[in-house]
């Protein structure tokens, strides 16, 4: 059954041509397309492509380590203060201690800490919190 350009279908059965009547479909269908006229089906609609949902801030991360020596304090071009650095996370495990290396960065008041932390030796051990960030490279 093809659909004509206007978005009428023919129904074969009554020879009535207009806009099916749609009702829900049965999986993998999304509806099923019914005539007007006399109720008979027509096709099987596909479901809607669905929109990717943006959800800000989905992943958080908690982790504590040890930052790798002093961390780099910069300021950007419009004010904000950014902290970078490489995280050491220390796993002890039946083969003795795994570390693992993740690159971590700061921003705002996170960054600002650190930096005071870093003058006065106190940058070590800390908890970090934020957003997991996958990046291609």
């Amino acid at each position: 059954m093809e659909t004509l350009s206007n978005g009428m279908l023919p129904c074969p059965g009554c020879g009535h041509v207009g806009r099916p009547t749609l009702a829900p479909g049965t999986p993998p269908h999304g509806h099923k397309a019914l005539c007007a006229s006399c109720g008979r089906f027509l096709k099987w609609l596909p479901k809607p492509k669905e929109e990717a949902v943006v959800m800000d801030a989905v992943n958080y991360l908690l982790v504590s380590g040890t930052l790798e020596r002093n961390p780099s304090v910069r300021f950007r071009e419009d004010g904000t203060c950014v902290c970078t650095r490489s995280l050491r996370i220390d796993e002890q495990g039946a083969q003795g201690t795994f570390r693992t290396f993740v690159p971590f960065e700061g921003y705002s008041k996170v960054a600002e800490v650190l930096g005071e932390r870093r003058a006065n030796g106190l940058c070590r051990k800390l908890p970090k919190t934020g957003k997991l960030r996958l990046a291609n490279h």
